[in-house]
């Protein structure tokens, strides 16, 4: 599997050549371990649970890809929950960190009360 391809991580150009080594050997050291496992065996009985059990009701600040669909109708829904639509790949630490971390320190401090 060569991620360096296919990953986002590595798409972005924030990572340096050192960070990549590291990534790599996480990524090749864990993937295919028996908790890696265990999640795909149990995947839908997780989602099952989830979506049997009650929308909960604390404040949330969602980072949601402005394509997911099915992810905006189920933030739309929340009673607490504020949305902050994204253009950009599934690694948003790694693209946009800096709009994130100035949103979610907003947040914590609206939040806390």
């Amino acid at each position: 599997m060569n991620i360096d391809v296919r990953l986002d991580a590595f798409k972005t150009g924030t990572l340096t050549e050192e960070e990549k080594d590291i990534y790599r050997a996480l990524v090749y050291a864990k993937t295919g371990n028996d908790s890696v496992k265990n999640e795909l065996e149990d995947i839908q009985g997780a989602c099952s649970r989830i979506e049997a059990a009650p929308m909960p009701d604390i404040p949330m600040l969602m980072f949601i890809m402005d394509s997911k669909v099915e992810e905006m109708k189920y933030a739309s829904e929340q009673l607490s929950a504020e949305v902050v639509p994204l253009s950009c790949g599934h690694y948003v630490h790694n693209i946009m960190q800096e709009e994130i971390s100035g949103d979610m320190k907003e947040f914590i401090e609206e939040s806390v009360v």
